[in-house]
């Protein structure tokens, strides 16, 4: 990316870009084809990045309120293509100017930057160090870096965003941190053979923590971090302790350990707040999930389950099979809502769960099963269905009398049609009767 380039050399860039071109051109093909990318890779400015990056969403939703309540007729194909086009085309022929207009800002502000000046890092104990880290869980590390950012900014006169190179892209500006401060600290003493090497190492688990997948198990995964933010708070130790030494030897009066700030105080609370909500969210998260396995188990989830597969589960089927279903689902989540409010409100009271978590896991964990125990169903009752309507019996009976099945029969009654007599339900069918008195069996035996 253009805007983690050495300063020196943009500048270099831009006195030649200047010299060749006298005045701004007219078009740019690159901010047409990237539109809001092509200003975050110039570094040209977040606010407009953020302008065309945001604009296509907000001429999205004006076209759409205007063709819902104005009165306005455009397909959304059209609406689609102005409301990506126009941030575009205004891209292309604004990205010149300013492209120009900043190129000569940025010569002016940085023709002085000098990338090799004397740094005085960011001076903090070592047990400050570790404390407020593992108090953070980690997230006094990018703060640790947000100041030693600025530290070199200020020292060096560079085009650098602090915020950039530590709360969002850490992870890659972490090496050429810690490469700078070592060829600092190298300028005025020799530093052991290795300690390039633990640079290196440190660098390469940081990653590595990034990258890794974490186990699923809460508690696990909050042992992993905090022993993670352990080792790598004890892994800055020996860099930490270079680096006050610098800052005192390249600046005796100002070089000492500073005083704790009140960004470092909030960094702590923050990082500890959201551990702990997480853990909060995580532990509930894995209680309800383990009642919801244990309720499906014992078959105390088994109405939230045939309600799952009346509704989502059925409807899903017949869209597999050519068929959207419309009227049953909402037919059957009318028909026994009665009876499904009393499985709430007993599902609620005594398990602490509703009847959409289970469902929900139902069709997660379940989804192949339910899927064809709705194909042995559909296929059970298209062959009933087909016997009533030819009532005659075909060719081929097995012993108790009863025909037997031929593939050649599949495409006279098909899935689809099935669905489609099935969305012309109106309630008063047999199986709406039946439905309801197992189901209210079942409630009865879960209340007691």
């Amino acid at each position: 990316m253009y805007i983690f380039n050495n300063t020196p050399d943009n500048v270099k860039l831009f006195n030649e870009f200047l010299q060749k071109h006298e005045q701004p051109g007219k078009f740019s093909l690159s901010a047409l084809l990237f539109n809001s990318f092509y200003y975050l890779y110039w570094g040209i400015g977040w606010k407009l990045y953020l302008f065309y990056a945001l604009l296509p969403i907000a001429l999205l939703f004006l076209f759409v309120l205007l063709c819902r309540y104005a009165g306005m007729e455009m397909s959304m194909e059209l609406i689609l293509t102005c409301s990506f086009l126009f941030p575009r085309l205004l891209a292309a022929f604004r990205a010149p100017k300013d492209f120009y207009k900043y190129a000569q800002n940025y010569v002016v502000e940085f023709k002085n930057a000098a990338p090799e000046a004397d740094v005085m890092f960011f001076s903090v104990s070592c047990k400050r160090l570790f404390l407020l880290n593992l108090l953070s869980c980690g997230l006094y590390h990018i703060y640790w870096s947000y100041r030693n950012w600025k530290c070199v900014r200020a020292s060096t006169g560079e085009d650098i965003s602090p915020i950039v190179r530590s709360w969002f892209f850490e992870v890659f500006c972490l090496f050429p941190l810690l490469n700078r401060m070592y060829k600092n600290i190298s300028r005025y003493k020799k530093l052991p053979s290795w300690f390039r090497l633990y640079i290196v190492a440190y660098v390469v688990i940081y990653i590595a923590f990034v990258i890794i997948p974490l186990p699923d198990n809460i508690f696990c995964t909050v042992l992993s971090f905090l022993w993670l933010f352990v080792l790598l708070s004890l892994g800055l130790f020996p860099l930490q302790k270079e680096i006050n030494e610098h800052n005192l030897r390249i600046n005796p009066e100002k070089g000492g350990i500073q005083k704790i700030v009140r960004g470092e105080i909030i960094t702590a609370l923050v990082g500890f707040l959201l551990v702990g909500l997480a853990f909060f969210v995580g532990y509930h998260y894995a209680y309800k999930n383990k009642m919801i396995n244990r309720l499906i188990e014992s078959g105390i989830g088994e109405p939230a389950g045939l309600y799952y597969q009346q509704t989502t589960g059925i409807q899903s089927f017949c869209r597999r099979n050519g068929y959207n279903m419309k009227v049953f689902p909402r037919l059957f989540k009318d028909k026994f809502s009665k009876e499904y409010n009393e499985l709430e409100q007993i599902y609620k009271l005594k398990y602490k769960v509703s009847l959409a978590d289970i469902a929900d896991t139902y069709g997660e964990n379940y989804q192949v099963l339910m899927q064809q125990g709705l194909e042995n169903q559909f296929a059970v009752l298209r062959e009933f269905l087909l016997y009533d309507m030819v009532r005659v019996n075909v060719e081929g009976t097995d012993d108790s009398g009863t025909p037997g099945w031929k593939s050649e029969y599949d495409n006279i009654l098909t899935y689809a049609d099935i669905c489609r007599e099935l969305d012309k339900s109106t309630g008063d069918e047999p199986y709406f009767q039946i439905f309801k008195d197992n189901l209210n069996v079942l409630i009865y035996e879960l209340s007691k």
